[in-house]
């Protein structure tokens, strides 16, 4: 029994190993699994992987990001060109558009809606005024705030 247990250990030993070789190339699991069972011999294997991902260096923090990012994950830098950032625009400027229809109330209904503006994106958000004080969620970035006190009561 503790033989099956020593070898179980060296194994997952080898195994860890070969993770942190492969792992930087997108291969931790297969590396992992190469090393639990060929132990040495698949330290060599895990080595010669290639990557799965293909990546490139941030210019601005020096870390490999994937080739279909768009922003970097460790500094934020964003690579995307001026025609992407003006299509974005475009796009959240419509979604606010198709929002500002009119809303429809029945009449003689007495309903009071404040305008706010989400601390992160800077859209506008329009609320009824019973949601002052309470936690509110932006839809463009999906990030919760406290709403305090509505746009335009400076």
């Amino acid at each position: 029994m503790e033989l099956i247990i020593a070898v179980f250990v060296i194994a997952t030993i080898w195994g860890a190993i070969c993770y942190a070789i492969a792992n930087p190339k997108g291969q931790g699991q297969l590396g992992f699994l190469l090393g639990f069972f060929l132990g040495p011999l698949g330290v060599v294997f895990a080595v010669f992987l290639s990557d799965s991902v293909e990546r490139f260096i941030c210019l601005r923090c020096r870390k490999g990001v994937d080739e279909e990012a768009k922003i970097c994950p460790f500094c934020l830098q964003d690579f995307r060109t001026k025609k992407e950032k003006t299509q974005t625009r475009q796009k959240r400027k419509k979604r606010q558009e198709i929002r500002e229809e009119p809303i429809l109330v029945p009449v003689g209904a007495v309903i009071d809606i404040v305008k706010v503006k989400c601390p992160v994106c800077d859209c506008e958000i329009w609320l009824d005024r019973d949601s002052i004080g309470s936690e509110v969620r932006c839809d463009e970035c999906k990030r919760g705030f406290e709403l305090t006190r509505p746009l335009g009561d400076d």
